[in-house]
C-alpha cells in the first residue's frame, strides 16, 4: 500500500487511521505489519501505539495543531498594549519619526525607543494589523 501524509487528512480521518492501528495492535498484530498495511511508517504505527499505552484511546485524539497562541512574543502584553496606544494617539511626527504615515519602519522605530528591543518588520505589521 503506498504512504499518504497524514498531515493532509482531516482530523476525524487522522483519528479514524489511529484506530485502525490500535484495532490492529490490540489483535496481536506486529507495528510494521500494521504500518504496511496501513500505509504508514514504522515510527508513525510505534508512536501511535506508544500513546495509545500510555493515555488509552484519548492519547490517539487530534490535538489542536500549531503553536500556543503568545508563544514566542518578543514583546510583554502590557507593552504591546502601550504602543498600540501610542500608535493610535499620537501622529509618526508628533513621535519626532521622519516618516509621514504609520509604516512598518515606524513602529520598528517606536518600539525600539519606547522599550529598547529590536523587532522584525514582519511582527511591526502585526503591530500595525491589531490597531
Amino acid at each position: 500500500m503506498e504512504r499518504e501524509d497524514a498531515r493532509k487528512l482531516s482530523p476525524q480521518a487522522q483519528f479514524e487511521r489511529r484506530r485502525q492501528v490500535v484495532s490492529a495492535y490490540k489483535r496481536g498484530v506486529n507495528r510494521r505489519r500494521i504500518a504496511r498495511n496501513l500505509g504508514l511508517s514504522y515510527t508513525a504505527a510505534r508512536m501511535i501505539v506508544d500513546r495509545f499505552k500510555q493515555d488509552g484511546m484519548r492519547g490517539i485524539e487530534s490535538g489542536r495543531r500549531g503553536r500556543r497562541t503568545g508563544s514566542c512574543r518578543t514583546l510583554a502584553p502590557e507593552q504591546e498594549e502601550q504602543i498600540q496606544r501610542t500608535i493610535c494617539d499620537k501622529r509618526p511626527d508628533r513621535l519626532k519619526l521622519d516618516f509621514a504615515l504609520r509604516t512598518r519602519a515606524a513602529v520598528m522605530l517606536s518600539i525600539e525607543r519606547e522599550c529598547g528591543i529590536r523587532i522584525p518588520a514582519r511582527s511591526a505589521g502585526a503591530e500595525l494589523s491589531e490597531e
